[in-house]
C-alpha cells in the first residue's frame, strides 16, 4: 500500500510527521529516504511532537542514535556517516529497532539488505522548479506491520 502527498512548506512536512507520531506504537519502524535537505529531520521533529517529545530533535549524524522520551520512546538513527554496519552492531541498533519504542532511520538505504521485513518506507524529494520548500513525500508500507501503520496514519489524517 502506498500514499503520496505534496507539502509546500516545512511546517506542512512537520505536520505530516506529527500525524505519524500520534499513531506510532512500540515496535514501529520508519525508514526515511531522500537526498540532503529534503526534510527528513523536519519530518522526524514532527514525529517527535506527535509522540509528545518535549526536547529539540536534532539529527544524530555524529552519534548515529539519539533517544527521546515521549508517550513511547523515540529512537532516531542517522546513517549518513555510517561507514561500516559493524558500527551499528556495536551500538546494539537491533535492540532499538525491536525495543519498547518506535524507531526512525534516516539514510536507511545504507543498510537496505539488513532492514527488517516490516517497516514504513518514506521517500522525500524536492519538487522543482517550485519553491525550495515543496516536497513530494511517498509513504509505502513494507510487510504486514508496515501496511497497518500506514492505515493508522491515513485514518488519523482524515480524522
Amino acid at each position: 500500500m502506498t500514499y503520496e502527498i505534496k507539502t509546500n512548506r516545512s511546517a506542512e512536512t512537520f505536520s505530516l510527521g506529527q500525524a505519524i507520531g500520534e499513531v506510532l506504537e512500540p515496535g514501529d519502524i520508519i525508514c526515511l529516504y531522500g537526498d540532503l535537505g529534503t526534510g527528513k529531520t523536519v519530518l522526524t521533529q514532527g514525529i517527535g511532537r506527535g509522540l509528545g517529545v518535549k526536547e529539540l530533535i536534532d539529527s544524530p549524524t555524529f552519534t548515529l542514535i539519539n533517544q527521546y522520551s515521549g508517550r513511547i520512546n523515540l529512537y532516531h538513527l542517522d546513517l549518513y556517516r555510517l561507514e561500516d554496519s559493524r558500527e551499528l552492531e556495536q551500538l546494539g541498533w537491533e535492540e532499538f529497532l525491536y525495543g519498547d519504542g518506535a524507531s526512525v532511520v534516516e539514510w536507511a538505504e545504507k543498510l537496505e539488505n539488513q532492514l527488517p521485513a516490516n517497516y514504513l518506507k518514506i521517500s522525500l524529494e524536492k519538487v522543482l522548479p517550485e519553491t525550495q520548500e515543496t516536497r513530494r513525500i511517498r509513504l509505502e508500507g513494507i510487510g504486514e506491520m508496515g501496511n497497518k501503520l500506514l492505515q493508522r496514519i491515513l485514518v488519523n489524517q482524515k480524522g
